[in-house]
């Protein structure tokens, strides 16, 4: 989530919130998946759910909405999910890298104590 504009971290409540983002400026979706248009401006809402174990459920939601002239108001739209499936599977990967870092850094750290002959 560096790249994205945050408007809100609650890190204690588990709330994350970007800014409006507008035409895809932070996330390009693939070719033809989306009709182009520059008049599409979405926020991003994470919501962090503790659970029992040191266990934490991560939900998403994409807000999008697209102008249909500058007279009328924003309308909702349904977001394809592919912006959603790619945060979610950055974080999983950001979970995965740092337990691999803390067991290399807990094997390095028995090898240095163990006695030499």
């Amino acid at each position: 989530m560096q790249t994205y504009p945050i408007a809100k971290e609650d890190l204690e409540g588990g709330v994350l919130t970007t800014k409006t983002i507008r035409r895809y400026s932070v996330w390009t979706p693939p070719p033809r998946s989306l009709p182009q248009t520059n008049n599409r401006h979405y926020k991003i809402h994470i919501f962090l759910e503790k659970g029992l174990k040191n266990e934490v459920k991560v939900h998403i939601l994409k807000k999008e909405f697209i102008n249909k002239d500058f007279i009328q108001h924003s309308i909702p739209i349904d977001s394809n999910g592919l912006e959603e499936r790619v945060i979610a599977y950055r974080i999983q990967r950001e979970i995965l890298l740092e337990k691999k870092l803390k067991a290399f850094h807990k094997e390095k750290k028995a090898r240095a104590n163990e006695p030499k002959d």
